[in-house]
């Protein structure tokens, strides 16, 4: 059940995402779940996620966690706060419901940004969580 729920959230955010016009329109197809060669900035990854059930005597839940990161060659931040702040949007509106889980909480827990010095990078990482339970 672990595998199944954990890929099911992971597949939402990757499909909401996608079809967000406003975010398509600052990465283009640009979003994806594991890092690619050549890639063109600015672009985003959802990263290795972290599952915890929550479960009860009465129902099955679970915590599941995925930073987003957010790759930009700009010159600043400007792009890459732009971009979570598109995510965040897009995230806590009219997220989809899942087949097999109920979504009972999605929170942004913390967002910061960095500079990748020797690439010369900006690196933004908005870790998000979503809690559920199974229907």
């Amino acid at each position: 059940m672990i595998n199944a729920s954990f890929w099911e959230v992971q597949r939402a955010i990757f499909t909401h995402l996608s079809k967000n016009p406003n975010l398509k329109d600052m990465i283009a197809d640009r979003l994806y779940d594991t890092f690619g060669p050549n890639t063109h900035f600015p672009y985003v990854i959802i990263g290795l996620g972290r599952y915890q059930p929550w479960s009860s005597k009465t129902f099955k839940g679970a915590d599941h966690y995925f930073p987003i990161h957010i790759w930009s060659s700009y010159k600043g931040q400007k792009e890459v706060k732009q971009i979570a702040e598109l995510i965040e949007r897009a995230l806590t509106t009219n997220f989809p419901n899942l087949a097999h889980q109920h979504i009972v909480g999605l929170h942004i827990e913390q967002f910061h940004v960095q500079v990748d010095q020797e690439n010369q990078l900006m690196h933004g990482i908005l870790k998000i969580r979503i809690r559920s339970h199974g229907l």
